[in-house]
């Protein structure tokens, strides 16, 4: 390996270290919203399975990961919160990394019309 590619390397590795010797902190409270780039729901044509939906999205740098995904009901309308979790560390690679999730959508679906919101974007849909 190059001494240039060594350092970058070493550069890439210390990136999301912290400055406790060397430990990374790792914090269990989400700190930020995946950024979502795109919804798309899913349903059987049959219409015998539950609906999913599809998020596409981008998590900003490398000190950036996916928190507990929940969802809740208000009528109608499902609400799906992706929060990210940051290390905490003052240096990150800022290589954005993308994200394709398929989340199933929890509860009964009686024939009608919903919305799905993930944090904040919204779908329409008809069962």
């Amino acid at each position: 390996m190059t001494r240039g590619g060594l350092f970058t390397l070493m550069l890439l590795l210390s990136a999301c270290g912290g400055t406790g010797g060397g430990q990374v902190t790792v914090p269990s409270e989400p700190s930020g919203t995946l950024q979502v780039s795109g919804v798309e729901l899913r349903t059987s044509l049959a219409g015998t399975s539950r609906p999913s939906v599809r998020v596409q999205g981008v998590l900003l740098d490398g000190c950036t990961s996916l928190g507990p995904i929940s969802q809740r009901r208000e009528g109608r309308t499902i609400i799906v919160s992706i929060p990210t979790i940051h290390t905490g560390a003052s240096v990150c690679t800022q290589v954005a990394q993308l994200v394709d999730l398929t989340i199933p959508l929890e509860g009964d679906f009686p024939p009608g019309e919903y919305v799905v919101r993930v944090n904040g974007v919204e779908r329409r849909f008809r069962i």
